[in-house]
């Protein structure tokens, strides 16, 4: 019996962490979106009244800096992610062993069927870095072919699309992988 009240109390401190680790991946959103959105709303705030080339250049190194930080907060959350997994495959052995889960009373367990259901399963938490990604690539494509800032080539678009999309692959599949591997191990 003392067994089961401590793995109670272990099971509790888990999902004090998957706590603690939710409110770092909300923070790390918060803080980039409030980013973002501030670097975005200088940038239109400085381009009334300017010639077309300066707004083109405004318009390529807010593009730049907004995809760079796209990439370092989009890695942060990814490294959240990974403990936060690692404390919700903590958990749900936790509620196995306390014979939770047959009678559906582990809400880690159900909490994570319900985020394994359907078809964006893992990857949505990925839509938002996504969207802001393809708006600042559509901005440095109109850019180029639009002719209006004769300094950006078509090759350094073609290095922000590549470093973007290795970004993505080491924040999805990477990360996802390591983690499958690290659950599965035995203990």
């Amino acid at each position: 019996m003392d067994e089961r009240v401590d793995l109670a109390k272990i099971w509790d401190r888990a999902r004090t962490t998957i706590q603690s680790f939710d409110d770092y991946i909300a923070d790390v959103r918060k803080f980039y979106l409030g980013t973002v959105i501030t670097i975005s709303g200088v940038a239109a705030g400085f381009a009334p009244e300017r010639t077309p080339p300066v707004i083109a250049a405004t318009v390529v190194a807010v593009s730049v800096v907004v995809i760079t930080f796209t990439w370092a907060f989009w890695s942060l959350e990814a490294h959240w992610y990974g403990f936060l997994r690692v404390a919700v495959g903590t958990a749900k052995r936790l509620e196995e062993e306390l014979h939770l889960v047959d009678s559906r009373w582990g809400v880690t367990s159900e909490l994570s069927s319900w985020a394994n259901w359907g078809f964006f399963k893992d990857y949505s938490r990925h839509f938002l870095y996504f969207v802001v990604l393809i708006a600042a690539h559509a901005a440095l494509a109109a850019v180029h072919y639009g002719n209006l800032f004769p300094g950006w080539r078509t090759e350094y678009t073609i290095l922000m699309t590549v470093v973007t999309g290795f970004v993505a692959l080491r924040n999805s599949w990477w990360t996802s992988r390591r983690i499958r591997l690290f659950l599965s191990r035995k203990p």
